[in-house]
């Protein structure tokens, strides 16, 4: 998507489905999930197809849609974790439905959730394109977050 945003071409919500849609397709091996979570908290490593971590409710939005994959989150604690072990189809599909719900709650065999995490690690058979907030950092093979209670404080300022 950004490589079209860079040459000029507009972010659309149908423009997004699409990039989602060829990546799952085309970018991924769903049978074989690329990559291992592992971290202080977890007794062992899961291998993982997918991987959105959240530190606030809703994750994003679906043009004026909240999308809520860790409904839980909240920016004041650790991290949350969504994650999917094995990517098929119909079970995806439901998956992303259930983040548009009022209540969501995703839940499955194959999902993975973490809650108020202080720390883990995310590990790629190759390197895997990374992002935070929507910015593009490159690809990587590798990746430890961290929760920083407190790092951030903010100062109003009063006329």
């Amino acid at each position: 998507m950004d490589d079209r945003r860079a040459h000029g071409r507009k972010a659309t919500v149908s423009r997004y489905v699409r990039s989602a849609v060829n990546r799952y397709y085309f970018g991924t091996d769903r049978r074989h999930p690329a990559l291992t979570l592992t971290g202080p908290d977890i007794p062992e490593p899961t291998r993982l197809g997918l991987a959105l971590i959240c530190n606030a409710d809703p994750w994003t939005y679906f043009g004026s849609r909240p999308v809520r994959p860790c409904p839980e989150a909240t920016f004041e604690e650790g991290l949350d974790l969504f994650g999917i072990t094995r990517l098929r189809t119909v079970s995806s599909l439901r998956h992303v439905a259930q983040f548009f719900t009022r209540n969501p709650d995703p839940r499955g065999r194959r999902v993975v959730r973490l809650h108020d995490a202080r720390e883990f690690t995310l590990t790629a058979d190759q390197p895997q394109p990374f992002q935070v907030d929507g910015e593009p950092l490159g690809d990587w093979s590798e990746v430890t977050l961290r929760a920083v209670p407190a790092a951030l404080e903010v100062v109003a300022l009063t006329p």
